[in-house]
């Protein structure tokens, strides 16, 4: 997985270097773009100084909807399991849980800054570069609840399917929540769906995607309901964020 990422780096930095006089709205791996992603860290550090009161309604929202999820975290998870499919499974291993490994959506996100390049194409490089960001920043992010809370993840409290089994830094191999797939999924569908605004068919392709991501952890009983929820939540406000800022403090003009 390293060495995919690293490919995919290195051909994106081969394409910005035969690409240097590109258009000033496009975002390129150079001194400013590396920057900034220390700057995205902060801020989501301090998200809280960047909210409005309709972001802190929302946001107030979401963590009052995702708690909800703990109630039905061993329901769910029963109901997950006595409906297993063959079929399904096939779909959960190669379809969904590669997306959020990044098996599928570093290249993916590869192909937006080829086509951008290539074509011109201001929005598919913005997806591609933000994008990236969203991915390194939320699976960091995701990571510190893992080995704070450290949760046992479900098939680990078989028979009895206990949710409410945590360890806090007393292991390290009980990483269930929450869920980093489910974050660096809805963390990319969000940038591609902020960026494609105009077009809404994008933005529901995107986070039905996600949604895939999300569901395929709790089908394969690595995760619980209240880990991808938690996951979702947190790749989105993330997004949200490093969009924002890519817009307005950094003064990137966007385009449509």
């Amino acid at each position: 997985m390293a060495r995919l990422i690293l490919f995919c780096i290195t051909l994106c930095c081969n394409i910005t270097l035969a690409n240097a006089q590109r258009d000033s709205n496009y975002i390129n791996f150079n001194k400013a773009y590396f920057k900034s992603i220390v700057l995205d860290v902060r801020d989501v550090a301090l998200f809280p100084k960047y909210m409005n009161k309709k972001d802190a309604l929302v946001a107030t929202g979401g963590v009052l909807l995702a708690s909800s999820a703990f109630v039905a975290d061993k329901q769910w998870a029963v109901i997950m399991q006595n409906n297993q499919h063959k079929n399904l499974t096939l779909v959960s291993k190669y379809v969904f849980e590669p997306f959020g490994s990044a098996l599928y959506s570093i290249p993916l996100l590869v192909g937006f800054y080829t086509h951008g390049a290539l074509a011109n194409n201001i929005h598919t490089n913005r997806v591609a570069m933000l994008g990236i960001k969203a991915f390194a920043i939320s699976g960091l992010v995701a990571q510190l609840p893992k080995y704070i809370t450290q949760r046992e993840r479900p098939y680990t409290t078989l028979p009895s399917y206990n949710p409410f089994l945590f360890h806090v830094f007393g292991s390290t191999k009980n990483h269930s929540f929450y869920s980093g797939h489910t974050t660096t999924a809805f963390a990319i569908a969000t940038i591609i769906a902020q960026e494609y605004k105009h077009k809404p068919w994008i933005a529901v392709l995107s986070y039905t995607m996600a949604t895939g991501v999300a569901l395929s952890r709790n089908y394969d009983n690595k995760h619980w309901l209240s880990d991808v929820a938690f996951g979702a939540l947190t790749g989105y406000g993330i997004s949200r964020l490093i969009y924002r800022q890519q817009n307005h403090k950094r003064g990137t003009k966007k385009t449509n």
